[in-house]
C-alpha cells in the first residue's frame, strides 16, 4: 500500500479533484480490495431491498457511485483508491435528500420517501442523459419519476 506523501492520485480523482486520508487512513489500494461489509450502510440507504443490492460488494457499491459499469476484471485490478474516495462513495456516502434526476425543473425540494435509486435506474440514466445519479440516492419526486418511466 503507497502512502499518500507522494501526492497520489487515485483512479477516482476527476471525481471532487480531492484525494488523500479519511478517518485517520491514508492509504492507496486496488479497488478490488475493498471487500468491507456494506450490508449495514445498504440498509441505511434503504438499498437492502433494491433488487440485486444485497449481494453487491463494497467495490461494487463504489464503482456504480462514481458511474462505471461493467469494467473489465483487467480494469478493476488497475484501479486504485485512496481512503478519501473509498469511503465518500463507500459506506459512509451520504445520500442527497432532494429529488437527483438530471431533468428536474424548478426548485429542488426535500424527498421525503424513502425508497432509493438502484443500479439499474442509475445505469439507465447514465446512459439516458450522461449524467451519473449515485446509486442510493432518494427516488425523484412525481413528475421526474413519470417521465423516466413513460
Amino acid at each position: 500500500m503507497a502512502s499518500f506523501q507522494n501526492h497520489n492520485r487515485c483512479s477516482f480523482y476527476w471525481k471532487d479533484k480531492v484525494c488523500g486520508e479519511s478517518r485517520g487512513k491514508d492509504e492507496m489500494l486496488s479497488l478490488s480490495e475493498c471487500n468491507s461489509d456494506v450490508s449495514n450502510h445498504l440498509r441505511f440507504c434503504n438499498m437492502s431491498r433494491s433488487g440485486n443490492m444485497g449481494k453487491i460488494t463494497e467495490w461494487q457499491l463504489i464503482l456504480a457511485r462514481a458511474g462505471k459499469f461493467n469494467i473489465s476484471e483487467k480494469e478493476l485490478l488497475q484501479t486504485k483508491i485512496c481512503s478519501h474516495h473509498r469511503q465518500s462513495l463507500g459506506k459512509y456516502w451520504s445520500p442527497p435528500k432532494t429529488c437527483q434526476f438530471p431533468e428536474h425543473e424548478g426548485r429542488k425540494t426535500t424527498l421525503h420517501s424513502k425508497r432509493a435509486v438502484n443500479l439499474e435506474i442509475s445505469e439507465k440514466i447514465l446512459k439516458l442523459f450522461g449524467v451519473t445519479v449515485a446509486a442510493g440516492s432518494r427516488k425523484f419526486n412525481e413528475p421526474c419519476k413519470t417521465w423516466l418511466f413513460v
